[in-house]
């Protein structure tokens, strides 16, 4: 028996994109049209769509949900995620991704590897900053629960997981500083060790420095907003120059 095809789930923010265009989004699903297979659906959660998106193709699903947690943007991640498995029915296995990321490389979206950052819970510890405390809590909350996590695994990559609903509803997402979630979701799956290290497999673009020296030769690639804007834009839409299924 073959494996079934998975959903992705984008939490999705227009306002955040760059300049409000839903850019990002645009490329990702141009690079999930062209290079993935086994995908069932694409799953936006959002409480608005940019005006390009093709609502009328059977694989796009719209769950509409905005942002009720000021305090911590990544419980609106959590919450968006949740709504989305029950809007999917409970899927098995899922994929989540952001969407300013891109699959550069032919892909089966069912066998994904599960990557790590390698970075360890004393090394986050020893920093300062709002988004290193969540992560301590995270590592933390884990081990209190009986999960112990050797390191990191938040890595802005589409990754696969296979939680329910109810496994996330069950975190306290929307308390106190909050967590990291791609390292709680893997030790709340019951790993805490192992998977492919990032820099193997992400072309990762931070800096507006990187469009330059950074080359798109691995798998996947990752950016922010500095970079996008300072060339990544147009040289992602030279390597994905054609409409997708997903765009009127």
């Amino acid at each position: 028996m073959g494996m079934e095809d998975l959903p992705i789930i984008i939490p999705y923010r227009l306002d955040e994109s760059w300049q409000g265009r839903g850019d990002e989004l645009r490329l990702f699903l141009r690079s999930v049209d062209r290079n993935v297979t086994g995908l069932s659906r694409i799953c936006l959660v959002t409480d608005r769509v940019p005006d390009w998106l093709n609502r009328d193709e059977p694989s796009i699903m719209v769950v509409d949900q905005g942002n009720p947690f000021a305090h911590c943007k990544d419980a609106n991640l959590f919450l968006k995620v949740q709504l989305a498995l029950e809007a999917l029915g409970g899927p098995a296995r899922w994929c989540f991704s952001a969407d300013d990321s891109a699959f550069l490389w032919p892909c089966d979206l069912r066998v994904l590897p599960v990557v790590f950052n390698g970075t360890p819970r004393d090394w986050y510890a020893a920093q300062n900053g709002k988004w290193y405390r969540r992560m301590v809590h995270t590592f933390d909350w884990l081990a209190e629960h009986g999960v112990r996590m050797d390191y990191a695994y938040d890595c802005h990559v589409p990754q696969v997981f296979s939680l329910t609903a109810g496994d996330i509803a069950m975190v306290p997402y929307g308390d106190g500083q909050g967590f990291c979630i791609y390292t709680l979701w893997r030790g709340l799956e019951g790993i805490g060790r192992g998977g492919v290290y990032q820099p193997l497999v992400v072309s990762r673009y931070a800096s507006p420095e990187d469009v330059v020296r950074v080359r798109p030769s691995l798998p996947f690639c990752t950016y922010n907003d500095p970079p996008f804007g300072a060339g990544l834009r147009e040289l992602l839409f030279r390597l994905f120059p054609d409409k997708s299924r997903f765009e009127k």
